[in-house]
Protein backbone atom coordinates (compact mmCIF):
# COMPACT_ATOMS: atom_id res chain seq x y z
CA UNK A 1 0.00 0.00 0.00
CA UNK A 2 1.30 3.39 -1.01
CA UNK A 3 0.56 6.83 0.40
CA UNK A 4 1.44 10.42 -0.44
CA UNK A 5 1.75 13.00 2.33
CA UNK A 6 1.45 16.61 1.21
CA UNK A 7 2.83 19.13 3.71
CA UNK A 8 5.50 18.18 6.24
CA UNK A 9 4.92 20.53 9.13
CA UNK A 10 4.37 19.36 12.70
CA UNK A 11 1.28 17.28 11.93
CA UNK A 12 2.45 15.89 8.60
CA UNK A 13 5.71 14.77 10.21
CA UNK A 14 3.85 12.84 12.91
CA UNK A 15 1.65 11.15 10.29
CA UNK A 16 4.72 10.21 8.26
CA UNK A 17 6.47 8.83 11.35
CA UNK A 18 3.56 6.51 12.11
CA UNK A 19 2.97 5.31 8.54
CA UNK A 20 6.61 4.43 7.91
CA UNK A 21 6.48 2.10 10.91
CA UNK A 22 3.47 0.20 9.54
CA UNK A 23 4.65 -3.06 7.94
CA UNK A 24 1.71 -3.08 5.51
CA UNK A 25 2.59 0.36 4.11
CA UNK A 26 5.09 -0.24 1.32
CA UNK A 27 5.82 3.32 0.21
CA UNK A 28 5.53 6.75 1.81
CA UNK A 29 6.03 9.70 -0.53
CA UNK A 30 6.98 12.86 1.35
CA UNK A 31 6.05 16.00 -0.59
CA UNK A 32 6.43 19.66 0.27
CA UNK A 33 7.07 22.90 -1.56
CA UNK A 34 10.30 22.99 0.48
CA UNK A 35 12.29 19.97 -0.68
CA UNK A 36 14.88 20.50 2.06
CA UNK A 37 12.13 19.99 4.66
CA UNK A 38 11.13 16.72 3.01
CA UNK A 39 14.72 15.51 2.82
CA UNK A 40 15.42 16.37 6.47
CA UNK A 41 12.37 14.41 7.58
CA UNK A 42 13.41 11.48 5.39
CA UNK A 43 16.85 11.51 7.03
CA UNK A 44 15.20 11.44 10.44
CA UNK A 45 12.90 8.53 9.51
CA UNK A 46 15.73 6.46 7.99
CA UNK A 47 13.42 4.08 6.15
CA UNK A 48 13.85 2.58 2.68
CA UNK A 49 10.13 2.93 1.92
CA UNK A 50 10.41 6.76 2.08
CA UNK A 51 11.02 8.95 -0.97
CA UNK A 52 10.94 12.74 -1.27
CA UNK A 53 9.41 15.15 -3.79
CA UNK A 54 9.13 18.89 -4.25
CA UNK A 55 5.49 19.69 -4.98
CA UNK A 56 3.74 23.03 -5.32
CA UNK A 57 0.21 22.16 -4.17
CA UNK A 58 -1.15 25.30 -5.84
CA UNK A 59 -0.63 23.39 -9.13
CA UNK A 60 -2.89 20.38 -9.38
CA UNK A 61 -0.86 18.80 -12.17
CA UNK A 62 2.19 18.62 -9.88
CA UNK A 63 0.18 16.75 -7.26
CA UNK A 64 -1.24 14.37 -9.88
CA UNK A 65 2.24 13.55 -11.15
CA UNK A 66 3.60 12.57 -7.73
CA UNK A 67 0.34 10.86 -6.66
CA UNK A 68 0.19 8.35 -9.52
CA UNK A 69 -0.08 4.82 -8.16
CA UNK A 70 -0.80 5.70 -4.53
CA UNK A 71 -3.75 4.33 -2.57
CA UNK A 72 -4.13 7.36 -0.30
CA UNK A 73 -3.40 11.08 -0.41
CA UNK A 74 -2.94 12.75 2.99
CA UNK A 75 -3.26 16.54 2.82
CA UNK A 76 -1.40 18.14 5.74
CA UNK A 77 -0.69 21.44 3.96
CA UNK A 78 -1.69 24.87 5.25
CA UNK A 79 -5.43 25.44 5.55
CA UNK A 80 -5.84 27.21 2.20
CA UNK A 81 -8.89 26.32 0.11
CA UNK A 82 -6.99 26.16 -3.18
CA UNK A 83 -4.56 23.63 -1.73
CA UNK A 84 -7.43 21.52 -0.38
CA UNK A 85 -9.37 21.65 -3.64
CA UNK A 86 -6.28 20.78 -5.69
CA UNK A 87 -5.34 17.89 -3.41
CA UNK A 88 -8.83 16.41 -3.62
CA UNK A 89 -8.92 16.80 -7.40
CA UNK A 90 -5.56 15.10 -7.77
CA UNK A 91 -6.54 12.23 -5.48
CA UNK A 92 -9.75 11.46 -7.34
CA UNK A 93 -7.94 11.68 -10.69
CA UNK A 94 -5.48 8.96 -9.66
CA UNK A 95 -8.20 6.88 -7.94
CA UNK A 96 -6.90 7.34 -4.39
CA UNK A 97 -8.72 7.88 -1.12
CA UNK A 98 -8.07 11.16 0.67
CA UNK A 99 -7.66 12.61 4.17
CA UNK A 100 -7.19 16.15 5.44
CA UNK A 101 -7.18 17.80 8.86
CA UNK A 102 -9.59 20.75 8.62
CA UNK A 103 -12.40 22.40 6.70
CA UNK A 104 -16.01 21.73 5.75
CA UNK A 105 -16.39 23.20 2.24
CA UNK A 106 -15.19 19.82 0.96
CA UNK A 107 -18.66 18.43 1.66
CA UNK A 108 -19.82 19.92 -1.65
CA UNK A 109 -17.89 17.12 -3.38
CA UNK A 110 -19.65 14.32 -1.49
CA UNK A 111 -21.65 12.98 -4.42
CA UNK A 112 -18.63 13.09 -6.74
CA UNK A 113 -16.56 10.99 -4.34
CA UNK A 114 -19.38 8.59 -3.58
CA UNK A 115 -20.00 8.01 -7.29
CA UNK A 116 -16.27 7.34 -7.73
CA UNK A 117 -16.42 4.69 -4.98
CA UNK A 118 -13.83 6.57 -2.93
CA UNK A 119 -13.60 8.17 0.50
CA UNK A 120 -12.49 11.72 1.24
CA UNK A 121 -12.38 11.92 5.04
CA UNK A 122 -12.23 15.58 6.00
CA UNK A 123 -11.20 17.05 9.35
CA UNK A 124 -9.49 13.87 10.51
CA UNK A 125 -7.16 15.30 13.15
CA UNK A 126 -7.71 16.19 16.81
CA UNK A 127 -10.45 18.77 16.43
CA UNK A 128 -12.06 18.36 14.06
CA UNK A 129 -11.51 14.63 14.17
CA UNK A 130 -11.40 13.09 17.63
CA UNK A 131 -13.99 15.64 18.74
CA UNK A 132 -16.45 14.60 16.01
CA UNK A 133 -16.15 10.91 16.85
CA UNK A 134 -16.76 11.58 20.55
CA UNK A 135 -19.76 13.79 19.81
CA UNK A 136 -21.32 11.03 17.70
CA UNK A 137 -20.58 8.42 20.35
CA UNK A 138 -22.36 10.52 22.96
CA UNK A 139 -25.32 11.21 20.70
CA UNK A 140 -25.75 7.49 20.01
CA UNK A 141 -25.94 6.81 23.76
CA UNK A 142 -28.97 9.08 24.18
CA UNK A 143 -32.62 8.86 23.21
CA UNK A 144 -32.76 12.63 22.78
CA UNK A 145 -29.79 14.85 22.03
CA UNK A 146 -29.96 18.47 23.18
CA UNK A 147 -26.45 19.96 23.36
CA UNK A 148 -22.91 19.36 22.18
CA UNK A 149 -20.25 21.55 23.79
CA UNK A 150 -16.62 21.14 22.73
CA UNK A 151 -13.74 22.65 24.67
CA UNK A 152 -10.10 22.73 23.59
CA UNK A 153 -7.30 23.77 25.94
CA UNK A 154 -3.65 24.14 24.97
CA UNK A 155 -0.67 25.64 26.80
CA UNK A 156 3.06 25.62 26.08
CA UNK A 157 5.67 26.48 28.69
CA UNK A 158 8.79 27.86 27.03
CA UNK A 159 11.33 30.64 27.38
CA UNK A 160 10.76 31.41 23.68
CA UNK A 161 7.62 32.07 21.64
CA UNK A 162 6.59 28.70 20.21
CA UNK A 163 3.59 27.98 18.02
CA UNK A 164 2.24 24.44 17.95
CA UNK A 165 0.17 25.06 14.82
CA UNK A 166 0.68 26.79 11.46
CA UNK A 167 0.79 30.54 12.35
CA UNK A 168 -1.37 31.83 9.44
CA UNK A 169 -4.10 29.37 10.40
CA UNK A 170 -3.85 30.21 14.11
CA UNK A 171 -4.14 33.96 13.55
CA UNK A 172 -6.90 33.61 10.96
CA UNK A 173 -8.97 31.36 13.23
CA UNK A 174 -8.55 33.69 16.21
CA UNK A 175 -9.64 36.72 14.18
CA UNK A 176 -12.62 34.99 12.57
CA UNK A 177 -16.17 35.43 13.85
CA UNK A 178 -17.20 32.21 15.63
CA UNK A 179 -20.67 30.75 15.36
CA UNK A 180 -22.98 28.67 17.52
CA UNK A 181 -25.91 26.51 16.45
CA UNK A 182 -29.17 27.22 18.25
CA UNK A 183 -32.52 25.60 17.42
CA UNK A 184 -31.94 25.21 13.72
CA UNK A 185 -29.99 28.43 13.14
CA UNK A 186 -26.32 29.36 13.00
CA UNK A 187 -25.63 32.58 14.87
CA UNK A 188 -22.48 34.64 14.31
CA UNK A 189 -20.71 36.01 17.37
CA UNK A 190 -17.82 38.36 18.04
CA UNK A 191 -14.30 36.91 18.36
CA UNK A 192 -13.37 36.09 21.97
CA UNK A 193 -17.00 36.26 23.13
CA UNK A 194 -18.68 33.83 25.50
CA UNK A 195 -15.95 33.94 28.15
CA UNK A 196 -16.32 31.01 30.55
CA UNK A 197 -14.23 29.62 33.38
CA UNK A 198 -14.29 25.84 33.05
CA UNK A 199 -12.76 23.10 35.21
CA UNK A 200 -10.74 20.82 32.97
CA UNK A 201 -9.42 17.45 34.19
CA UNK A 202 -6.21 17.45 36.22
CA UNK A 203 -3.53 18.60 35.84
CA UNK A 204 -5.07 21.45 33.81
CA UNK A 205 -7.75 22.58 36.26
CA UNK A 206 -9.82 25.76 35.98
CA UNK A 207 -9.16 27.73 32.82
CA UNK A 208 -10.87 30.42 30.74
CA UNK A 209 -12.27 29.57 27.31
CA UNK A 210 -13.97 31.59 24.56
CA UNK A 211 -16.13 30.92 21.52
CA UNK A 212 -13.89 30.06 18.61
CA UNK A 213 -14.50 29.57 14.87
CA UNK A 214 -14.37 25.83 14.17
CA UNK A 215 -15.78 23.27 11.74
CA UNK A 216 -17.60 21.10 14.28
CA UNK A 217 -20.39 23.64 14.80
CA UNK A 218 -21.33 23.32 11.13
CA UNK A 219 -20.89 19.59 10.56
CA UNK A 220 -22.27 18.22 13.85
CA UNK A 221 -25.40 20.35 13.56
CA UNK A 222 -25.85 19.00 10.05
CA UNK A 223 -25.20 15.31 10.60
CA UNK A 224 -26.35 14.63 14.18
CA UNK A 225 -30.10 14.63 13.90
CA UNK A 226 -32.13 16.41 16.56
CA UNK A 227 -29.33 18.34 18.27
CA UNK A 228 -30.53 21.76 19.42
CA UNK A 229 -27.28 23.47 20.41
CA UNK A 230 -23.62 23.15 19.33
CA UNK A 231 -20.65 25.28 20.37
CA UNK A 232 -16.86 25.17 20.27
CA UNK A 233 -14.71 27.01 22.81
CA UNK A 234 -10.94 27.44 22.92
CA UNK A 235 -8.60 28.34 25.74
CA UNK A 236 -4.89 29.13 25.97
CA UNK A 237 -2.90 31.42 28.28
CA UNK A 238 -2.06 33.62 25.28
CA UNK A 239 -5.67 34.49 24.40
CA UNK A 240 -5.58 37.93 26.14
CA UNK A 241 -2.43 38.78 24.17
CA UNK A 242 -3.96 37.56 20.91
CA UNK A 243 -7.13 39.54 21.62
CA UNK A 244 -5.04 42.69 22.13
CA UNK A 245 -2.98 42.12 18.97
CA UNK A 246 -6.06 41.52 16.81
CA UNK A 247 -7.81 44.48 18.45
CA UNK A 248 -4.95 46.71 17.29
CA UNK A 249 -5.81 45.76 13.72
CA UNK A 250 -2.80 43.58 13.04
CA UNK A 251 -4.94 41.02 11.17
CA UNK A 252 -6.30 43.57 8.71
CA UNK A 253 -5.63 42.81 5.06
CA UNK A 254 -5.90 46.40 3.83
CA UNK A 255 -2.47 48.05 3.31
CA UNK A 256 -1.51 50.97 5.53
CA UNK A 257 1.26 53.50 5.05
CA UNK A 258 4.17 53.41 7.49
CA UNK A 259 7.08 55.76 6.94
CA UNK A 260 6.12 56.25 3.32
CA UNK A 261 5.90 52.50 2.67
CA UNK A 262 2.66 50.55 2.25
CA UNK A 263 2.46 47.37 4.31
CA UNK A 264 -0.30 44.89 5.09
CA UNK A 265 -0.66 44.44 8.88
CA UNK A 266 -1.58 40.76 8.55
CA UNK A 267 1.48 40.00 6.45
CA UNK A 268 3.74 41.75 8.95
CA UNK A 269 2.25 39.84 11.91
CA UNK A 270 2.57 36.46 10.21
CA UNK A 271 6.11 37.23 9.04
CA UNK A 272 7.12 38.02 12.63
CA UNK A 273 5.49 34.88 14.06
CA UNK A 274 7.94 31.96 14.31
CA UNK A 275 7.03 28.86 12.30
CA UNK A 276 6.15 25.59 13.96
CA UNK A 277 9.13 23.57 15.11
CA UNK A 278 10.43 20.54 13.27
CA UNK A 279 10.71 17.31 15.26
CA UNK A 280 14.48 17.81 15.47
CA UNK A 281 13.97 21.34 16.81
CA UNK A 282 11.48 20.13 19.44
CA UNK A 283 14.05 17.67 20.75
CA UNK A 284 16.79 20.31 20.72
CA UNK A 285 14.70 22.84 22.65
CA UNK A 286 13.64 20.26 25.23
CA UNK A 287 17.29 19.27 25.74
CA UNK A 288 18.33 22.95 26.05
CA UNK A 289 15.63 23.60 28.68
CA UNK A 290 13.84 26.10 26.42
CA UNK A 291 10.69 24.04 25.88
CA UNK A 292 9.75 22.68 29.29
CA UNK A 293 6.11 21.57 29.25
CA UNK A 294 2.84 21.49 27.35
CA UNK A 295 -0.70 20.48 28.24
CA UNK A 296 -3.36 19.67 25.65
CA UNK A 297 -6.95 18.60 26.20
CA UNK A 298 -9.92 18.00 23.92
CA UNK A 299 -13.19 17.62 25.82
CA UNK A 300 -16.71 16.98 24.52
CA UNK A 301 -19.91 17.32 26.56
CA UNK A 302 -23.11 15.80 25.19
CA UNK A 303 -26.41 16.47 26.97
CA UNK A 304 -29.83 14.93 26.43
CA UNK A 305 -32.18 12.29 27.73
CA UNK A 306 -31.95 8.52 28.22
CA UNK A 307 -34.88 6.39 29.37
CA UNK A 308 -36.74 9.49 30.54
CA UNK A 309 -33.82 10.81 32.63
CA UNK A 310 -31.58 13.82 31.91
CA UNK A 311 -28.04 12.73 31.12
CA UNK A 312 -24.71 14.44 30.44
CA UNK A 313 -21.81 12.46 28.98
CA UNK A 314 -18.32 13.96 29.06
CA UNK A 315 -15.47 12.54 26.98
CA UNK A 316 -11.93 13.83 27.11
CA UNK A 317 -8.31 13.03 26.40
CA UNK A 318 -5.16 14.86 27.45
CA UNK A 319 -1.58 14.89 26.25
CA UNK A 320 1.49 16.56 27.75
CA UNK A 321 4.76 17.33 26.01
CA UNK A 322 6.56 14.62 27.95
CA UNK A 323 3.86 12.01 27.27
CA UNK A 324 3.98 12.82 23.56
CA UNK A 325 7.77 12.49 23.48
CA UNK A 326 7.68 9.11 25.16
CA UNK A 327 5.30 7.94 22.46
CA UNK A 328 7.05 9.69 19.59
CA UNK A 329 10.27 11.67 20.20
CA UNK A 330 10.12 15.14 18.66
CA UNK A 331 6.34 15.49 18.78
CA UNK A 332 4.52 18.22 20.69
CA UNK A 333 1.29 17.28 22.44
CA UNK A 334 -0.97 18.97 19.89
CA UNK A 335 0.99 17.52 16.97
CA UNK A 336 0.79 14.03 18.48
CA UNK A 337 -2.97 14.19 19.03
CA UNK A 338 -3.65 15.62 15.57
CA UNK A 339 -1.12 13.64 13.57
CA UNK A 340 -1.81 10.34 15.32
CA UNK A 341 -5.53 10.68 14.68
CA UNK A 342 -4.77 11.37 11.01
CA UNK A 343 -2.42 8.38 10.86
CA UNK A 344 -5.02 6.07 12.43
CA UNK A 345 -7.64 7.14 9.91
CA UNK A 346 -5.04 6.74 7.14
CA UNK A 347 -4.18 3.19 8.18
CA UNK A 348 -7.87 2.29 8.39
CA UNK A 349 -8.48 3.54 4.85
CA UNK A 350 -5.42 1.71 3.56
CA UNK A 351 -6.53 -1.52 5.30
CA UNK A 352 -10.15 -1.16 4.15
CA UNK A 353 -11.36 -0.79 7.73
CA UNK A 354 -13.25 2.26 6.49
CA UNK A 355 -15.60 1.53 3.60
CA UNK A 356 -18.05 4.44 3.91
CA UNK A 357 -17.83 6.39 0.65
CA UNK A 358 -18.14 10.07 -0.19
CA UNK A 359 -16.63 13.33 1.10
CA UNK A 360 -17.55 13.08 4.76
CA UNK A 361 -16.57 14.24 8.27
CA UNK A 362 -15.74 11.58 10.91
CA UNK A 363 -19.20 11.65 12.53
CA UNK A 364 -20.59 10.08 9.34
CA UNK A 365 -18.60 6.87 9.78
CA UNK A 366 -20.44 3.72 10.83
CA UNK A 367 -20.54 2.54 14.43
CA UNK A 368 -18.12 -0.28 13.62
CA UNK A 369 -15.67 2.10 11.95
CA UNK A 370 -15.80 4.50 14.90
CA UNK A 371 -15.27 1.67 17.40
CA UNK A 372 -12.26 0.43 15.45
CA UNK A 373 -10.86 3.98 15.32
CA UNK A 374 -11.13 4.46 19.09
CA UNK A 375 -9.47 1.10 19.65
CA UNK A 376 -6.63 2.02 17.32
CA UNK A 377 -6.18 5.38 19.09
CA UNK A 378 -5.77 3.55 22.39
CA UNK A 379 -3.03 1.37 20.89
CA UNK A 380 -1.21 4.60 19.98
CA UNK A 381 -1.43 5.95 23.54
CA UNK A 382 -4.45 8.25 23.14
CA UNK A 383 -6.86 7.19 25.87
CA UNK A 384 -10.43 8.50 25.93
CA UNK A 385 -12.03 9.00 29.34
CA UNK A 386 -15.79 9.00 29.85
CA UNK A 387 -17.92 10.41 32.66
CA UNK A 388 -21.71 9.97 32.82
CA UNK A 389 -23.99 12.12 34.97
CA UNK A 390 -27.72 11.52 35.17
CA UNK A 391 -30.73 12.48 37.23
CA UNK A 392 -32.41 9.75 39.28
CA UNK A 393 -35.73 11.46 39.97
Amino acid sequence: MKTLILGLGAQGSVIASHLTKDEEVTEVRLADIDLVKAERLAMRLKNDKVCTHRVDASKVEEIVEVAKGVDLVVNATSFVWKLIENSMEAAIKVGANYIDLAGSRQLQFNEKWRDAGLTALIGAGEDPGISNILAREGADMLDRIDEIRIKDWGSIESTEIIFGWCPPTVWSDLAASPSIYVNGEHKRLSPFSGEEVYKFPDPIGQQTVFHHAHEEVGTLSRFIEGVKYVEFKLGTPEVPIAKFIIGLGLMKREPIEVGGVKVTPRDVLIALTPPTLTMDEVEEKIKAGILTDEQECILVEVKGEKAGKEMKITFYTTMSLHEANKLLPGATGVAYLTGTSGAVFAKMLLNAQITTRGAIPPECLTRGERTAYLGNLAKMGIIIHEKVERTIN
